[in-house]
């Protein structure tokens, strides 16, 4: 049986953005390169120490988008501390679902958790137009 959802401790500061300051190394070429793609979603992976927190406060700090940051380590690998803390990055949007995420947390079958909560996130980024629909 999954854990109860209000249980899991919300660690606040793996949602917020490092603020970027202007001592650190600039990646001007791949900031013009990720621009000029227009990708609507960005996933960036790269070995430790290789710049990726440096690289995306300096995109957060340049763009006028809309921003939601979770920094993922060990502790997420359980879903509903995942999914406790995606939906808490994501709740800056008004409209946000609240009712409907906790009753799907509330399943028991961990499959059938999964692929709720996969649909969850995926329906609120395509009715927010973060994510591209199909």
């Amino acid at each position: 049986m999954p854990q109860d959802p209000e249980r899991v401790p919300l660690i606040a500061t793996k949602l917020v953005c490092p603020k970027y300051h202007g001592e650190m190394v600039q990646r001007v070429h791949l900031a013009e390169r990720l621009r000029s793609a227009e990708c609507q979603v960005l996933l960036v992976v790269a070995p430790a120490g290789w710049g990726k927190t440096v690289f995306l406060s300096q995109m957060a700090a340049a763009s006028a988008q809309p921003l939601a940051w979770y920094s993922l380590d060990s502790y997420d690998n359980d879903l509903i501390t995942f999914a406790r803390h995606l939906a808490a990055s994501l709740r800056k949007e008004k409209s946000f679902p609240e009712g409907q995420l906790r009753q799907i947390m509330s399943a028991e079958e961990p499959q059938k958790l999964q692929r709720s909560i996969v649909s969850f996130f995926v329906q609120l980024l395509q009715s927010t137009g973060i994510w591209p629909r199909p």
